[in-house]
């Protein structure tokens, strides 16, 4: 889809949005962990299998990368029409997924092994000093990825975008082989968001 100077979404707003969305984001998750944490029970939902699941410290790198793609997939966006389908879609998942962990709290059961390999130790220390156990089904990083997969589409380079969809793939199977989340989790994102980009459909033609 070609940008004319009409639509064309300004660097000013795609900062705009990206900070409303964030500061929307850094509130509700922030909150409604903090209210799972004084609970006196939350419970654990997983299927038996999942303990066969193999621990992969690794690919905490994709699972990380989740901050820096929430980032770029609003300046992925050309026109203020992509602009303002990425930012309604992750607002609303946001939202949503807010009210879900404050009804259905649930943590996370699995214990990581401890990981002492110079750099992706660095990674693992930060999510445990700034994540909690908490705020799981819906899994956000889930939910997200399939905003950014929408995001990836709008980039021209098909090459780049290809690369960025494979890397969304990584990233959305690295919720389960780093113990950060349980497939109910997963499967109850895929729920939400199908739900969610019905109610906000793509209808923007990127072959114009």
């Amino acid at each position: 889809m070609q940008a004319t100077v009409s639509n064309k979404a300004s660097l000013l707003q795609k900062s705009i949005w990206l900070a409303i969305s964030y500061l929307l984001f850094a509130v509700i998750y922030y909150n409604t962990g903090k209210y799972a944490q004084g609970l006196n029970d939350v419970p654990s939902v997983a299927f038996d299998f999942e303990r066969l699941i193999p621990f992969t410290s690794w690919m905490i790198i994709p699972y990380m990368s989740s901050g820096c793609l929430f980032l770029l997939s609003f300046y992925f966006c050309e026109t203020r029409e992509q602009l303002m389908l990425i930012s309604k879609r992750i607002i609303l998942l946001t939202i949503v997924s807010g009210v879900l962990f404050m009804l259905f709290p649930l943590k996370n059961s699995f214990i990581k092994p401890e990981v002492t390999t110079l750099g992706l130790s660095f990674f693992f220390q930060q999510l445990k000093e700034w994540d909690t156990p908490f705020n799981q089904a819906p899994s956000l990083h889930i939910a997200y990825a399939c905003t950014y997969w929408t995001a990836a589409s709008f980039i021209k380079q098909k090459t780049i975008s290809t690369l960025l969809k494979g890397w969304l793939v990584l990233l959305c199977i690295s919720t389960l082989t780093v113990y950060q989340h349980h497939l109910i989790d997963i499967l109850s994102a895929l729920i939400l968001v199908a739900l969610i980009f019905k109610l906000i459909p793509n209808k923007i033609n990127l072959n114009k």
